[in-house]
């Protein structure tokens, strides 16, 4: 499913949403609708529909600047992974193509988060389609060369960033990817929901499927 197109969304998404949108649409409300809808009942909607998303995948995007031979191996073999070894392999062929120097390449090794917690064994996309997300938000992964993890380190940098946005060719990773993959604490389920009741209203018809608009 594609978040920005509830034509692509599965059929048991969109009934699960018009047999409980009723549910999204009170607790997002404020005042005495929200008082019809208990936290217990709100929590029993959302932990269902979190169960029916989690049979799907999501498209999604990932930003990123490539050499030629990663590409190659992308097509070939899908994305990897990050972690701090994968970045020193990647590093080391660039050293052995001769786009970097041993120097550079050892100091890019010393400094970098690849190994942090929030991004070791992690490959990060986000669900809308880049044009439509703000400039300022992913212009940094098409400028610069080995991701928000090691350009970040470096971004004030006058040295590295220069030479980091020397290598590599702009390029956009397109997956599906299991939502039952994404971290529980998302809010994927509510993000989905509130689109539903957003396209409903838009739609002028608030009891009607979104997608008959």
């Amino acid at each position: 499913m594609r978040m920005a197109d509830e034509n692509t969304w599965p059929k048991d998404v969109l009934d699960y949403l018009d047999q409980f949108g009723w549910v999204f649409r009170a607790w997002e409300s404020r005042g005495r609708n929200r008082a019809s809808v208990s936290a217990a009942q709100y929590d029993e909607v959302v932990t269902g529909f979190r169960a029916v998303l989690q049979r799907h995948t999501l498209h999604g995007y990932h930003c990123t600047r490539l050499t030629a031979p990663e590409i190659s191996a992308i097509v070939a073999d899908g994305m990897q992974p990050l972690s701090g070894a994968k970045l020193r392999d990647r590093l080391a062929a660039l050293h052995h193509s001769g786009l970097i120097t041993p120097e550079f390449a050892r100091l890019l090794s010393s400094k970098n988060y690849a190994d942090d917690r929030n991004r070791q064994g992690m490959i990060w996309f986000i669900f809308f389609p880049p044009h439509r997300v703000h400039e300022c938000g992913v212009d940094h992964f098409f400028r610069y060369w080995g991701g928000e993890s090691l350009y970040m380190p470096h971004q004030r940098d006058g040295v590295f960033d220069p030479k980091l946005g020397q290598i590599g060719t702009p390029c956009l990773v397109e997956a599906d990817v299991p939502i039952a993959s994404l971290n529980e604490h998302s809010f994927l389920d509510t993000i989905i929901a509130r689109r539903y009741l957003k396209v409903s209203v838009q739609c002028g018809r608030e009891d009607s499927p979104a997608w008959n608009c």
